[in-house]
């Protein structure tokens, strides 16, 4: 991460490996000196998480309940793995060379996701869909680059930054609003 303009009050930070749609203005406050520059403090929500928790709520919805497994896919970056989604769940399990995270609350989540990232209201009947916590699973894995073929130009190599791809597995449950209290009270 590097500060790439800033004024009195706050910096316009650059995420290195990522391009510039992705860059932010924090407030200085959320920022600690680290080694004489500037480090996000304790990793806050940023574009990529933004972006996972607008993509888990799009999957809860009340589509087709004969499929409610999810399975999200993002270019990330490692640090922003380890010090947000890692650092926030445990170790499942080993599978494929790769380490599989759980969490054990919803809340576990909370502090790169926000509050409520796992469940949606979907109508004025109060239907509303969740994350069944058991079923929550995220990993980071190298994905070599894949080549892209249109009609207009010749083959190019499309990969992520660093190659790195967050997989966030979840089985969404619905259920109708008197039900809603009983899924809160479970944290």
């Amino acid at each position: 991460m590097e500060i790439v303009e800033r004024n009195e009050e706050r910096v316009k930070v650059h995420y290195i490996g990522y391009d510039s749609s992705y860059d932010e203005w924090k407030e200085v406050g959320e920022l600690e000196v680290y080694d004489g520059g500037f480090q996000l403090e304790s990793y806050v929500p940023f574009s990529l998480y933004t972006e996972l928790r607008y993509q888990i709520k799009r999957a809860l919805n009340s589509g087709s309940r004969r499929d409610p497994a999810v399975r999200i896919e993002l270019a990330f970056d490692r640090v922003l793995f380890d010090g947000g989604l890692a650092k926030h769940g445990y170790i499942k399990k080993s599978e494929r060379g790769h380490e599989v995270y759980g969490i054990k609350h919803f809340s576990s989540l909370a502090a790169v996701l926000g509050d409520k990232w796992r469940i949606r209201i979907l109508n004025e009947h109060s239907d509303f869909c969740y994350v069944n916590l058991p079923a929550v699973e995220f990993y980071l894995h190298q994905r070599p680059p894949i080549m892209e073929f249109n009609m207009e130009t010749s083959a190019s190599e499309v990969t992520s930054p660093g190659g790195q791809i967050l997989v966030f597995k979840f089985v969404r449950m619905d259920g109708v609003k008197r039900q809603l209290n009983s899924v809160l009270i479970m944290e």
